[in-house]
């Protein structure tokens, strides 16, 4: 269910940073694209499951790259990506249990969390 929960306020941010999406003057790499919504999904993930806080100024960096990117590649491209760092997290935590899950992302991802 949280995942769900996660899924459903993630695509809810990707729309409204959609709406305010602006291209800037150099056009961010695909792949720096995908890997920044592999992350952000993953992020929102671990601060969801772990009830944690992301670090301000990398969640400020996060959601201005996503924009740049939704702007030049599209929603559902940013979308599909912030999808697989969720997925990531459930997989893990399926594995090898939640209190593991999240011990590992706050030691491993220390700078990203408050």
């Amino acid at each position: 269910m949280n995942y769900l929960k996660t899924f459903i306020l993630t695509l809810v941010l990707l729309g409204s940073t959609s709406a305010f999406a602006q291209a800037k003057t150099e056009k961010p790499q695909l792949e720096e694209c995908e890997d920044n919504g592999d992350m952000l999904g993953y992020a929102l993930a671990i601060e969801n499951i772990c009830i944690v806080k992301l670090n301000d100024r990398y969640e400020s960096y996060l959601q201005k790259l996503n924009k740049q990117c939704i702007a030049a590649y599209g929603e559902k491209k940013i979308a599909n990506a912030t999808k697989i760092g969720i997925m990531s997290v459930k997989a893990e935590m399926e594995e090898t249990g939640r209190n593991s899950t999240c011990l590992r992302a706050l030691s491993e991802y220390k700078d990203l969390f408050n």
